[in-house]
């Protein structure tokens, strides 16, 4: 836990090398960037807990190594998008508490 404010800098998709990105429990605001989902390495993406708006990114459908995406307690609108099941290793998917709409 700690206290950054501020957005999900978009930039962070050009870290493709990078396995874990974990920024839960943050007072983090904004989109989720959809430049995440260049991050092909990525196992496990964690925005647990934060003020994030906005859509699900289809983007993030790309990361066909992402096993864990916890999206949970946020302010995430609109559907899930249906490309999130393109990511054959998803393990663990969690979007609970958001104020997402569709069936």
């Amino acid at each position: 836990q700690n206290l950054l404010t501020g957005s999900v800098p978009s930039e962070l998709g050009l870290m493709t090398n990078l396995q874990y990105l974990i920024l839960r429990y943050n007072l983090l605001t904004g989109s989720v960037p959809s430049e995440l989902g260049l991050m092909m390495n990525l196992q496990h993406l964690d925005l647990d807990q934060n003020l994030l708006t906005g859509s699900v990114p289809s983007e993030l459908g790309l990361m066909t190594n992402l096993q864990y995406l916890i999206l949970r307690y946020n302010l995430l609108t609109g559907s899930v998008p249906s490309e999130l099941g393109l990511m054959m290793n998803l393990q663990h998917l969690d979007l609970d508490q958001n104020l997402l709409t569709g069936s």
